[in-house]
């Protein structure tokens, strides 16, 4: 693991520590692990680390919403021929859906480095996958909408479990 990548995430879990709120029923974390693949075909390791606090009196379509701030890392893939050498981490901080355990999510991200799979900062991931009490299967898209240049994105498939707060 590289250096950066680890400041990444011990950053990550201090400010997460620090601005939960006090009551636990009020936020949960989830992590989540998977498997990422570019349209090339290249593929990596996906992980990413969170929180969740429920946006109360908030619902749309019968479903309950959420916010969520997501701190996503994609493992460079090298040899392939095409610019994924480099690892890219990704801040997203959005909404989440859920219905009958189902769960559609949509977050503006920040994203840390540029490859031909990602090429601008400004990065949009939407979410959308099923959930059994803590556990969830998700497949996930990092894009940035065709907003800033030839940009393909990441497609991937995580599975997620939340801890803390409520059922």
């Amino acid at each position: 693991m590289q250096v950066c990548r680890m400041q990444t995430w011990v950053a990550a879990l201090l400010l997460g520590a620090a601005v939960a709120p006090a009551q636990a029923a009020d936020w949960s974390g989830h992590v989540a692990a998977g498997y990422v693949t570019s349209i090339g075909g290249e593929s990596s390791a996906v992980y990413s680390l969170g929180a969740e606090w429920p946006w109360a009196g908030r619902r749309w379509f019968d479903g309950e919403l959420s916010i969520d701030a997501t701190l996503m890392s994609i493992e460079g893939r090298p040899d392939t021929g095409r610019d994924l050498h480099r690892d890219v981490q990704a801040l997203a901080v959005g909404l989440r859906w859920r219905r009958n355990g189902w769960l559609l999510g949509f977050s503006p991200a920040l994203a840390t480095a540029r490859t031909d799979a990602i090429s601008g900062t400004l990065q949009f991931l939407t979410t959308a996958g099923h959930e059994w009490r803590r556990v969830g299967l998700y497949l996930q898209h990092l894009s940035n909408a065709s907003t800033n240049g030839d940009n393909i994105g990441e497609t991937m498939l995580l599975v997620e479990w939340r801890f803390g707060g409520a059922d």
